[in-house]
């Protein structure tokens, strides 16, 4: 088994089956190059964002881990329903490969809109799935998921009381400059930008100039 993963024993709280699931020792990792929506390649090869969806290979129900404990009763039973009586058992491989990822979060995007998950968390897993169709080059489906994840970051900025407000602007307008659409790209870096007297938010304010910058770069070529 790669040392760079380690196993965590998990209880899914759906059918109580116990299983293994696969975590990375970050702290061990050396960042090679990030892109502009946060996505990290590792000098070592692997992408431990892969590892964040804890799927149950006795039931078939996928969470992110900061979301794979919440769960009313209501919610168990839907998932049983449309989910689980459906599933067939099957092993679930330790370390993922990107069609193995793709696996993990598209059913995890099923399980969030099975139990209504907040628009925050949809956007989260749909940019996520876009990352993984990044690695595997197919820009179709990157930027179909791009679009869902961009939906859906705005439907959360409209409905949820979010801590980090500046940050879900910089992805929506850095998004939509990815997708092509630079208007609706630079009304919501505008917003990032004029930020300045907000501390701590340097770093995705510097971000925001050079999208900004590049749109800039792109409208002056058509001329």
């Amino acid at each position: 088994m790669n040392n760079l993963l380690y196993t965590k024993q998990e209880t899914c709280p759906v059918c109580q089956n116990t299983f293994l699931a696969m975590k990375v020792r970050k702290t061990k990792l050396c960042k090679k190059s990030q892109d502009s929506d946060f996505f990290t390649i590792y000098e070592e090869g692997i992408f431990p964002f892969f590892y964040d969806v804890y799927l149950c290979p006795e039931c078939g129900y996928a969470a992110l881990e900061t979301r794979f404990h919440h769960l009313t009763q209501r919610e168990k039973e839907n998932i049983i329903k449309k989910l689980s009586s459906e599933w067939k058992k099957r092993p679930i491989p330790f370390e993922r490969n990107p069609k193995d990822a793709l696996v993990a979060y598209k059913l995890a995007l099923y399980v969030a809109g099975l139990k209504e998950e907040k628009p925050s968390q949809i956007a989260l897993l749909c940019h996520r799935i876009a990352w993984i169709y990044r690695i595997m080059e197919d820009k179709s489906e990157e930027n179909r998921f791009l679009e869902n994840a961009v939906n859906f970051y705005e439907k959360a900025v409209a409905e949820e009381e979010i801590n980090d407000g500046i940050k879900l602007f910089y992805l929506i307008g850095e998004l939509n400059r990815r997708l092509g659409k630079e208007n609706e790209a630079a009304r919501w870096l505008a917003s990032v930008i004029t930020e300045r007297e907000k501390t701590g938010n340097a770093l995705l304010i510097e971000m925001a100039r050079d999208s900004w910058q590049k749109i800039r770069e792109k409208s002056s070529n058509h001329f």
